[in-house]
């Protein structure tokens, strides 16, 4: 999130497609005021765990993290040091890491590993046709309501083309028949 927040600030991208939890609201609303950077929200969701189809909990209907803190934990590893507010771990207050973490660097190895061994991760919940493939499922995580907004960031004043504009309305329109 820290990379795409800067891309956006320093001109490389228009737009930039992040999210900013009820933890994270304060600290990211007056992090992107300090760039000014303006925040679009798309949609709103509930925190999840992401698991393969067959995973031990896949049968549930919603999970607690007391559940899964007997599974492994896989989550993203920065390339920089930033602060946990650009985790997707910030998604939960007091989220306690379980005993067994590890970190990956990219979606790709995050969605093999996922796949493939008992292993889960944090995340909007939202699995887009085509994106990660059947073998992954995702699941509420008990307790937590619709607690994470999804939204588009831009430079404020910053002219969009109407071609971001048709983008943003493809994302809205993925985003929202997905959680539905």
């Amino acid at each position: 999130m820290h990379c795409v927040i800067n891309d956006v600030f320093n001109k490389k991208s228009d737009i930039g497609i992040i999210f900013i939890s009820n933890q994270t609201e304060k600290f990211m609303k007056k992090y992107l005021a300090s760039k000014n950077i303006e925040f679009n929200e798309i949609i709103c969701v509930s925190p999840c765990v992401f698991f393969r189809n067959t995973h031990p909990m896949a049968s549930k209907d919603s999970v607690t993290l007391e559940e899964m803190s007997i599974y492994p934990y896989a989550s993203f590893e920065s390339e920089t040091a930033t602060s946990i507010d650009f985790s997707e771990e910030a998604l939960l207050q007091n989220f306690s890491s379980t005993k067994k973490n590890f970190y990956v660097v990219d979606r790709g190895t995050m969605i093999n590993t996922l796949t493939h061994t008992d292993a889960f991760s944090i995340g909007t919940g939202i699995l887009s046709k085509g994106y990660a493939g059947q073998d992954l499922v995702s699941k509420p995580i008990t307790g937590h309501g619709k607690e994470v907004s999804i939204g588009w960031i831009r430079n404020m004043g910053q002219d969009i083309p109407e071609s971001i504009y048709i983008f943003i309305e493809k994302i809205k329109e993925v985003l929202h028949n997905t959680k539905s």
